[in-house]
């Protein structure tokens, strides 16, 4: 985490249904460089404790459940050499101790961390697979020529191209890997990644940021044959990825320039309250760009439950006018060497009002 992140962020917590929204004091405990590798975010008034783990701090309303769920995924990211063992302290000072009971002591070090290979399947494949130059199987030769023309990362970028943002901030929720964030960042003074998966966002940081270490080689099936694949992005240092809940993001209001949410709300519950979030920590006139399958879930809020569609969308979100639809694009996922999924997308453009 870049420690100009700290002035954009708020507490997450929400007490009695209300969202604390006050400003964080940060604890570094290791740092390399420029960048905040361990440390604590403390809430100035509810006095939440929100840890950063290698680069990536974690801010959640259900802190503590979290890191309790997730307790077999993080440790493997904690680090190994630490003799002082800092980072076992730093979690438990979050996570209550009974949730060690069975991991205590040392045995949190055992498993190696961030290893120099990983491999190359479905979402990496969709986000990193060009630059690897991935050979795909020959039955899908015309669908990719069609997807080639007519796609959504095509439509963002034909959309930023019109921007101005050499001074602005943007944001991609559900980022994932991380591509999207990566054209953002390409595009403005500083980008934010946003996702739920720690595992996903330790991969993209050290993708393009080359945190905590550098990740640049990729196994990838092709012909039937496992191959050792090599990309070699440059660092960008206009980034950081935050883990935080896409419908109550950690964020000032009227922050953004830019907000993308790609295929967050066909897939996610709480939609409405997305795309509200997406509204509030917009600028004035700032845009945001959204894609989902129609009817792929129910566009649910308080209120009641309705079909997931652009109509729908429009009259749910006040604070957004959306003036341009592009229907019909195709979204393909590749799972594997020879398994694919093909999806129907729309896409969205809109604008906020200049009243809220």
């Amino acid at each position: 985490m870049k420690l100009q992140t700290l002035s954009d962020l708020i507490c997450p917590k929400i007490h009695n249904g209300k969202k604390c929204h006050k400003i964080l004091d940060l604890h570094i405990t290791k740092e390399k460089k420029d960048e905040i590798l361990y440390g604590l975010l403390i809430c100035t008034k509810c006095r939440t404790k929100y840890p950063i783990i290698q680069g990536i701090p974690i801010l959640l309303s259900d802190i503590g459940k979290y890191l309790k769920d997730n307790f077999a995924i993080i440790k493997k990211s904690l680090n190994p050499k630490r003799k002082d063992n800092e980072d076992l302290f730093l979690y438990m000072s979050v996570v209550k101790r009974s949730a060690f009971q069975e991991n205590q002591g040392t045995k949190i070090f055992d498993l190696p961390s961030t290893p120099k290979t990983t491999k190359f399947e479905g979402y990496k494949l969709l986000h990193y697979g060009d630059m690897l130059k991935t050979t795909h199987a020959p039955f899908m030769k015309d669908i990719l020529k069609l997807h080639k023309k007519k796609n959504a990362y095509t439509i963002i970028k034909n959309w930023l191209e019109e921007k101005k943002l050499k001074d602005k901030k943007t944001i991609d929720v559900g980022c994932s890997f991380g591509r999207l964030t990566l054209l953002l960042a390409k595009k403005c003074s500083f980008s934010y990644g946003v996702d739920i998966s720690f595992t996903d966002l330790l991969t993209a940081s050290r993708i393009i940021k080359h945190v905590p270490n550098k990740l640049s080689r990729f196994k990838v099936k092709e012909s039937g044959k496992s191959k050792t694949k090599t990309t070699n992005i440059i660092k960008s240092n206009n980034l950081d990825f935050i883990l935080a809940s896409a419908d109550n993001l950690p964020f000032k209001d009227n922050l953004f320039e830019v907000s993308i949410n790609s295929n967050i709300v066909d897939i996610a519950s709480k939609n409405v309250n997305i795309l509200k979030e997406a509204g509030r920590t917009l600028e004035k006139k700032g845009e945001l760009f959204v894609s989902f399958v129609p009817f792929f879930r129910r566009l649910e809020s308080e209120k009641k439950d309705k079909a997931l569609t652009s109509s729908n969308i429009k009259k749910a979100i006040k604070s957004i006018t959306f003036y341009k639809e592009f229907k019909h694009i195709p979204f393909i996922m590749r799972n594997s060497e020879n398994f694919y999924n093909l999806y129907n997308n729309c896409c969205m453009l809109g604008r906020k009002k200049t009243n809220n």
